[in-house]
């Protein structure tokens, strides 16, 4: 299906104490920033992507084929110089398990290593995360729940990399199915080749996305296709984007707010029939989104379903300053206090608004491009923490919302929601950077509150 190759010099105790800690806080902030992803420098762990898509088999009636995507920036490998260019070489490697519960992996029951080659024409293309190594490996599975473990090994630096996708293999042996949905940069239709995005993320800059997806049939038949886009609010109590990434939720999305919806008549024939839409964005508000597509026979009966995570996203700064203040104040974790100041002094919006750019400025690491890659992640992470956390006031302020802002999505999250004699609880590690949190609920409500301070050397994974 498809060919794609984060006053009087004296000062009390507990001033000191205070001082103490604000410096810690902000050392801290600015070397998380440092550390998102691969906009934000070379050392930062890489900004990999990864997506699997369920397509009909055609050699095993029994499995269903998986194309698994991944996406490594440039700028996330080390290259090294040769005669006419530059040269670096990764490896990855693909575990797939059964999953156990939400996100447990359990028996191993494939695995794929391969070696990757990326050259570079010169050495400012080795710089730039606009340019990305993609890889498609194809596996066989039989349908159900699985946990795709992925290790980036460059070779050049040494250094190891690790991400996890939860995924459900749907049956699509049927004599009419619909493969999974997948975001697509490009579509060529003479070489029947797709350059997947390897992403669910979408800018707000764009107009639209472009969906692809594949509609299996054993004879002609006349359906109608709906394709919708539905929006999950804030405190929604819905699924979240990242858990319907792995399993797709069906019927739990059936309240969410369908903010794009069209409907079309089709001839489906017979055989694989392969289908690029646009889905229209401009109209959309920033968030979390399911886009769905539903094939349905002449009397209005289901065939078939399938759906997948979008995440409208920020970008370009004036959507992140729609409230200019409350941009300023979300600064304070990586920000001095003297620069704090500085903004909040000035003594008109634009006056304020300028001060905010020229801070932001200063950390562009493009300053050549439009896009300030570094600002666009950082209010990203802000926008999601608030979705996610943001049951008791603004996400961001909450613990979760802190450790999510700092340092990224985790590699691997622990949920333990319910346990005899023990509250709940939920361990984030981050194996990039050899760091574990947990987070336990006192009272019961979801209210998830750090056990030991992020900056305390005792989070160190062991």
């Amino acid at each position: 299906m498809y060919n794609g190759t984060h006053g009087n010099g004296m000062v009390r105790c507990d001033d000191m104490m205070w001082v103490r800690r604000s410096v810690a806080l902000w050392l801290i902030g600015m070397l998380s920033l440092l550390a998102l992803p691969s906009a934000f420098g070379q050392a930062a762990a890489p900004d990999l992507e990864v997506d699997a898509v369920s397509a009909r088999s055609s050699t095993d009636v029994e499995a269903t084929r998986v194309d698994v995507y991944t996406r490594v920036p440039y700028s996330s490998l080390r290259f090294l110089a040769t005669n006419n260019a530059f040269e670096a070489r990764y490896e990855v490697t693909i575990g797939v398990h059964e999953l156990e519960g939400e996100d447990r992996g359990g028996n191993l029951v494939q695995s794929r290593i391969f070696e990757q080659e990326v050259r570079a024409a010169d050495f400012a293309q080795t710089q730039t995360d606009q340019l990305f190594d993609r890889t498609i490996q194809s596996l066989e599975l039989v349908p159900g729940r699985y946990l795709l473990e992925f290790q980036v090994d460059d070779q050049a630096s040494n250094r190891s990399f690790v991400k996890e996708l939860p995924i459900r293999v749907r049956d699509l042996s049927r004599s009419f199915a619909l493969s999974d949905l997948i975001l697509i940069d490009a579509y060529d239709a003479g070489a029947n080749s797709i350059t997947p995005t390897v992403s669910s993320r979408v800018g707000s800059d764009q107009d639209q996305f472009k969906l692809f997806y594949e509609i299996y049939a054993d004879a002609n038949r006349e359906v109608r296709i709906r394709r919708e886009m539905a929006h999950i609010p804030r405190s929604s109590g819905l699924p979240s984007v990242k858990s319907l990434l792995g399993f797709g939720a069906g019927d739990d999305l059936s309240d969410a707010e369908i903010s794009y919806q069209e409907t079309l008549p089709q001839t489906v024939r017979s055989g694989r029939n392969q289908y690029v839409v646009e889905i229209p964005i401009r109209s959309l508000e920033v968030g979390d989104y399911v886009a769905r597509v539903i094939v349905e026979d002449l009397s209005g009966n289901e065939l078939d379903r399938a759906e997948r995570a979008v995440t409208l996203q920020w970008t370009g700064l004036a959507e992140h300053v729609r409230d200019l203040d409350a941009a300023i104040d979300q600064l304070s974790y990586i920000a001095k206090r003297n620069d704090l100041e500085y903004i909040r002094s000035g003594r008109t919006e634009q006056e304020r608004l300028a001060r905010f750019r020229e801070f932001w400025d200063r950390r562009d690491p493009t300053p050549n491009s439009e896009r300030n890659e570094r600002m666009e992640e950082y209010y990203y992470r802000i926008a999601y923490a608030n979705s996610e956390y943001g049951n008791f006031g603004n996400g961001w302020q909450t613990d979760r919302g802190q450790v999510m802002v700092l340092f990224g999505e985790p590699d691997h999250v622990d949920r333990h929601p319910f346990n005899f004699n023990v509250k709940p609880y939920e361990v984030w590690y981050y194996y990039r950077i050899g760091r574990r949190f947990v987070f336990i609920d006192d009272t019961g409500l979801g209210d998830y509150e750090l056990l030991v301070p992020y900056w305390d050397d005792r989070t160190r994974l062991r």
